[in-house]
């Protein structure tokens, strides 16, 4: 998030107004992503501190809050869902909000991340337009290929002799007209 939008977002009281120390510098690779990045000519360097970025993280948990829980679940125990946002370099958190509605007696949580699949898959993923027709996609240009050199083999007009057979004895064929 950039400093700018961060600070506005304090402003606004969305989150926390706190003072926060600049993004470091660290920007630990890997050797075989350095060795990318200096063929490639990229440097992950920032040139002037002030425009690096702040790394802001939002973590949907279960927490136990006595301050904040309602009634009825005060002093029982039991972790509620809450959304808490933290600034990476500091580990300040910027943002504890519930994650239920406030109608809801039972706190269940939102749910923000809704999979949206064309067929439920066995896994975590489901299955789109390319699993249903990429085998399908490859046996129609196999059975394409197959028709066009049939196509191509039938309308050839002239025929191969054998060495033995006839006394054509060159490599040279005259191809004749084709007869229906």
């Amino acid at each position: 998030m950039k400093k700018s939008t961060l600070r506005r977002l304090q402003i606004m009281g969305a989150y926390r107004d706190i003072d926060l120390a600049p993004p470091s510098v660290s920007m630990e690779k890997n050797p075989v992503d350095k060795k990318k990045d200096e063929i490639a000519g990229i440097s992950p360097q920032v040139q002037r501190p002030e425009d690096r970025d702040y790394e802001i993280y939002e973590i949907y948990c279960e927490l136990d809050i006595d301050e904040y829980a309602p009634k009825r679940f005060k002093g029982k125990g039991l972790p509620l869902p809450y959304c808490v946002t933290i600034e990476k370099e500091s580990r300040k958190i910027l943002d504890i909000r519930r994650n239920w509605d406030a109608e809801d007696k039972e706190c269940t949580a939102k749910e923000y991340f809704v999979q949206f699949p064309m067929i439920r898959g066995l896994g975590f993923y489901g299955l789109g337009y390319i699993h249903l027709l990429g085998n399908t996609t490859i046996a129609l240009t196999a059975a394409w290929r197959l028709q066009l050199d049939n196509g191509m083999f039938a309308n050839f007009p002239g025929f191969l002799y054998s060495k033995g057979i006839g006394r054509q004895l060159s490599n040279q064929f005259r191809v004749p007209p084709e007869v229906a």
